[in-house]
């Protein structure tokens, strides 16, 4: 069964990322490293936003949500896959 993907400011994240790769033709490689400095970046905002220095078990999901669904949409995650 599919799961409903909610659209929040998470997700409205990702298309931008997932087009500016894209456009620049990446390799694999590039994609991941460009892809996991953002996921770092999301969950070090929410940390600094919250006057934490170090992330919360919330900061790590969010980067992981992003990661997952940036990589998904670019086909690196297969779509049936947890």
């Amino acid at each position: 069964m599919a799961r409903s993907h909610k659209i929040t400011a998470n997700t409205r994240a990702i298309e931008p990322i997932v087009m500016k790769i894209g456009s620049m033709g990446c390799t694999a490689a590039q994609a991941y490293r460009l892809v996991m400095a953002a996921g770092h970046d999301i969950a070090g905002r929410r940390a600094r936003e919250a006057g934490r220095t170090a992330w919360s078990r919330a900061d790590y999901s969010a980067a992981c949500r992003f990661t997952n669904g940036v990589f998904r949409n670019l086909g690196m995650i297969p779509a049936g896959a947890r």
